[in-house]
């Protein structure tokens, strides 16, 4: 089954083709039966005005003859009308029988001495015909030019035009189906790197030879992992160092969520809960001491440093707690040992007094000085 990638870009290349295809077929072919109209009206107004000169040179020659000669010659009808618009001549039919031609357009212009001509369709041969005509001296003449040679010939080269650009049409289709293919097989690669990189395989890397936009979106992504995983590597580092620094010390330490839930403990925490502390359980779980879970509570709170003294956490025991909060919410509690430093300020007392009385008891001789 074909990716979406490559469905959609070849359907682009197929559209710009066929469009590019059908908007060269339209105006080549527009182009060309412009010109090609053209040439016929310029050679047409050329034979009709060498038709008047023969008529103007010629004044005792047949009008009739010289009709049917510069018909034969110019592959065209023609004819020859006096001022009021009477056929006098006409290579293909009886004068006599002929309408009055004075309101023919292309006879208007030309009775009025100038060249006029005229595209229409024969009412009786349903073809489309030229008309140029040119004044003479005492009437007009007039070249009629069956265009349906042309129509044929348009039709012809319509025909090869359209059987040219198909079958251009099918090769840059083929063409734009290897390059689709090709393009999504690259995108396709792309997209797997860029799933491998999101599942958390920071060693992934991608290699695009070409430098267009693909190769650069692939070097840029490339460059992305690379970066990432120098900056999470960096920060495995920092982590295991203050992992190391913090099961180092003598005091325990514990942070907590906003929630309340454990987000980790240093082996001081361990050795004083005698487990191992788990890991997103709630506090209580470790730790049920009132004192304690007050600070906590009071540094998340507050956001501010909370100090309490615990005695319930181990039975004889007692933790001075220190509480203070986190950026991104809970907090962080170290909790000292404070037992030893109890025994000695009670037995400090009593040292004194003993050693003062020892001081104050008199000497007997004897006794060393």
């Amino acid at each position: 089954m074909r990716s979406r990638i490559f469905i959609k870009l070849l359907a682009a290349f197929v559209f710009v083709i066929a469009a590019t295809t059908i908007t060269i077929d339209f105006s080549v072919r527009r182009a060309w039966e412009a010109s090609l109209r053209q040439e016929i009206n310029r050679n047409l107004i050329q034979k009709t005005l060498l038709l008047a000169h023969r008529v103007e040179v010629e004044p005792t020659q047949s009008l009739q003859d010289i009709a049917s000669q510069e018909a034969q010659a110019a592959s065209a009808r023609a004819t020859i009308i006096d001022p009021t618009g009477k056929v006098l001549a006409d290579s293909e039919a009886q004068a006599s029988t002929m309408e009055n031609h004075a309101q023919r357009k292309e006879f208007v212009a030309a009775l009025h001495g100038k060249v006029g001509s005229d595209e229409r369709r024969s009412r009786t041969l349903g073809v489309p015909f030229l008309y140029v005509a040119a004044p003479i001296s005492g009437g007009a003449v007039r070249f009629a030019y069956p265009l349906s040679e042309l129509e044929a010939t348009t039709q012809l080269v319509r025909h090869t035009l359209w059987f040219s650009s198909g079958l251009a049409f099918i090769v840059a289709l083929v063409i734009a189906a290897i390059t689709a293919q090709y393009s999504a097989r690259r995108l396709r690669r792309i997209v797997g790197f860029a799933e491998r990189i999101a599942s958390g395989d920071l060693s992934a890397r991608i290699a695009e030879g070409s430098s267009d936009e693909i190769g650069q979106v692939a070097a840029a992504l490339d460059k992305t992992a690379r970066k990432l995983e120098e900056s999470f590597s960096a920060l495995q580092t920092s982590q295991r160092q203050l992992e190391t620094l913090l099961n180092s010390m003598q005091d325990a330490v514990i942070a907590v969520d906003a929630d309340g839930r454990v987000q980790w403990a240093n082996r001081g925490m361990d050795r004083l809960a005698l487990q191992r502390t788990r890991l997103h359980a709630p506090i209580v779980e470790t730790v049920r001491d009132p004192d304690f879970l007050t600070a906590l509570s009071g540094a998340t709170d507050t956001q501010r440093v909370t100090a309490r003294r615990a005695a319930s956490i181990i039975p004889g025991r007692t933790f001075d707690v220190t509480a203070a909060p986190m950026p991104g919410g809970g907090a962080v509690a170290v909790l000292r040992d404070l037992t030893e430093t109890e025994r000695v300020e009670t037995t400090r007392p009593a040292f004194i007094a003993n050693v003062s009385r020892q001081q104050s008891r008199p000497r007997v001789s004897g006794d060393n000085p």
